[in-house]
Formats: C-alpha cells, structure tokens, sequence
C-alpha cells in the first residue's frame, strides 16, 4: 500500500474556501491530513463545507484580526495537538497603481499580506512542533513589477523577507519554513476585485499571454507544490521560495 505523504498530520490553512486554499485542503485530506481551514464569510466558509465533507473543520476566522487570529491558533492546538504543517494562504489582490492607491488600500493590502500573516506567524510559532514545517503563499508580483500591481506586489514581498527572518528563527526548532510565489493562476480571485465584464475579460487575456506556457495555472498545480513542501520529501529545505509561474518570470 502506497504510504500517504500527509498521514495523521495537524494542519491549518488560511484562506482555504477557493481557489488556492480550497484546492490545497483537498489535497492535504486526500495525503492523510487532519485540516482545520478558514475564510473569512460564513457563506464562503458552509460553501466549502459542503464541498469538501466531513473530515474538515472550517472555521469562519478573519486573517486581518489579531484576536482572532490567536483564537483560532489557540483553539486548534487545544483541539488537536501541536500544527504539524501551516499553510498561510489567506489574501485579496487589488488593482491599482501607485497614484491611485489611497491610504486605505494601502492599509487593507498590509493588513491581508503582511500584519496579518505576521501575527498569524507569531501566534502559532509556539505552537508548531518542532519538524513542522510552514508555507506563505507569496506571488511574482512581489518581483516582476507588473504595473497596476504595486500595492498587492509591495506587501508580498515584505512577505517573502518575513519568511526567510522565520525560516532563520525556527532552524533552531527543525522547523521548515518556505514559500509559494504562483504566477497567473485561474481562481475566483479576479472576480473578488469587482471590476467590470470588459476590464476582467482584458485582464484574464493578459494574463494568459504573459506566460510562455499561454495559460493560467490551476489550483491543483499550486497544490502539489504546497503538498511537496509539507512533506518529508522538503526535510532539507528552508528560507526558499518556489515561483510557479509558467515561464512568467522569465518574459
């Protein structure tokens, strides 16, 4: 009998209702894995319930709210013993440029991709066993410098520096700590940025030209590369981050 990559492992997922997150959750249960996954609306949270059945524990919890943050952290260490893997996944794109980024979408842009994933980490760093390993979910926006992005692209990669200060603190513990950066990836993303018919069409497009492969990743493609990294099969590897982009990075 094949032996399964995630068996009996505890993890957490936030931002695990679509997309990315939902896609990984299924591969992670599918590996073994006991899954607690989060999303911040109650219709997004029962929608993925219903989807994924009984094994899951998804929970409503806002990745931008400290408290609850820690509740979450708290209530799965209580409920299920040390996290063996944490994959923080949690985020909302916005399309603006610099000029007209207001400081709102500033702030909302840090609070989704940096604060919160910040206490997010800091909070279940006691929590981690030791042999654990932990995922951000970064993006190429954080280097490719793609106009329209800069907000989105600005707090994801002082992202990808808070992975490589945590992957430095917790060498001491054996704790793994690595990073996705996914290029165009076809997720319900874009329509959450509540652009219209023509402007989503136009973007979709270029999104599919931008990469050699000429077309947009899926979710289970990410997923595998979440699932590698949370297994054994990364023992060796910490500080990194994987693009999985097509090609994108290198047009």
């Amino acid at each position: 009998m094949e032996q399964l990559l995630l068996a009996n492992k505890n993890v957490l997922i936030t931002g695990g209702t679509s997309g990315i997150g939902l896609a990984t959750v299924r591969r992670f249960v599918a590996e073994g894995a006991r899954v607690t996954a989060t999303g911040s609306h109650a219709a997004g949270v029962e929608e993925a319930a219903r989807l994924l059945g009984p094994g899951v524990e998804m929970l409503v919890s806002d990745a931008r709210d400290v408290a609850a943050i820690d509740a979450l952290v708290r209530g799965v260490s209580e409920r299920h013993g040390p996290i063996d893997v944490l994959f923080v996944n949690a985020g909302r794109p916005i399309l603006a440029s610099i000029e007209q980024t207001t400081p709102d979408m500033l702030d909302e842009q840090l609070r989704i991709h940096l604060t919160g994933p910040w206490h997010t980490l800091r909070l279940a760093m006691p929590h981690v066993r030791s042999g654990g390993a932990i995922i951000f979910n970064t993006s190429i926006a954080n280097a490719s410098n793609t106009v329209g992005f800069a907000p989105y692209g600005v707090a994801k990669a002082a992202l990808r520096t808070l992975m490589r200060y945590a992957a430095a603190e917790l060498a001491p513990r054996r704790v793994r700590v690595n990073a996705i950066s996914p290029g165009a990836v076809d997720t319900p993303v874009v329509d959450k940025m509540g652009l219209p018919p023509e402007q989503r069409t136009e973007i979709l497009q270029l999104l599919k030209e931008g990469t050699p492969f000429g077309r947009m990743g899926t979710p289970e493609e990410i997923a595998a590369i979440a699932l590698f990294l949370a297994s054994d099969a990364a023992s060796f590897m910490t500080g990194t981050e994987l693009t999985v982009d097509g090609g994108a990075t290198l047009m």
